[in-house]
């Protein structure tokens, strides 16, 4: 499998927050700003670290799906190159059985399975012509340059799909690095938490910075 390679450390600063007592009330207004720290406690984020790791994580889901829409547009970009090309020569192989000329049984395979119907008409046709001496062709196809796409084409494919499997797993790892970012600041005033308690059924009210 292709890997892929995606710098997280532009999408990680440091969050001032307060580290939480166990019991201890926040304000209502406060619920969204918690979040569980790198070291299991409880915390509750400044509004501006609150405002900062979300920017962050937009930013990065941003710069990580762009990249990994590059991928895929050059990946179906070669693809749709081939195809093109592949039409071109599918086109030559008609028209040169359509003259009654010998063509390899490869090239009238491919032929076939880009249109059936081509492909009877042309057939036909060449059974029809009355030419005193055909004319034999080589295929349109060459196999080294068949086997150099393939190869080709199957790496970009490769790393596409890696860009869509390593999104999550480098998500948990910026989470991680934001948590790990926390700087525990000092409590502010008893008046300025005060109401919630961050027990019970309110224990989960935490900031997701994981969806």
């Amino acid at each position: 499998m292709t890997g892929v390679s995606f710098n997280i450390s532009p999408y990680v600063h440091k969050y001032e927050a307060v580290k939480l007592q166990k019991g201890q009330e926040v304000p209502q207004d406060k619920q969204s700003n918690l979040i569980n720290g790198d070291d299991g406690e409880q915390y509750m984020l400044t509004d501006a670290a609150k405002e900062q790791m979300i920017k962050d994580k937009k930013a990065f889901n941003d710069a990580y799906m762009m990249q990994a829409q590059m991928a895929t547009t050059k990946a179906n970009s070669e693809a749709e190159k081939k195809h093109a090309e592949d039409m071109a020569k599918a086109m030559t192989v008609y028209r040169n059985m359509a003259k009654g000329d010998i063509v390899p049984p490869g090239d009238e395979r491919r032929l076939m399975e880009y249109d059936k119907d081509m492909y009877q008409f042309a057939k036909t046709a060449q059974m029809m012509a009355q030419v005193a001496e055909r004319k034999k062709h080589k295929s349109e196809w060459d196999e080294d340059e068949e086997r150099e796409y393939r190869e080709k084409q199957d790496k970009l494919n490769e790393e596409s799909n890696a860009w869509v499997e390593n999104l999550n797993p480098t998500a948990q790892a910026l989470y991680a690095a934001q948590r790990d970012a926390i700087v525990e600041i000092d409590a502010p005033a008893a008046a300025e938490v005060s109401s919630v308690a961050v027990s019970g059924s309110d224990a989960g009210a935490v900031l997701d910075i994981t969806g």
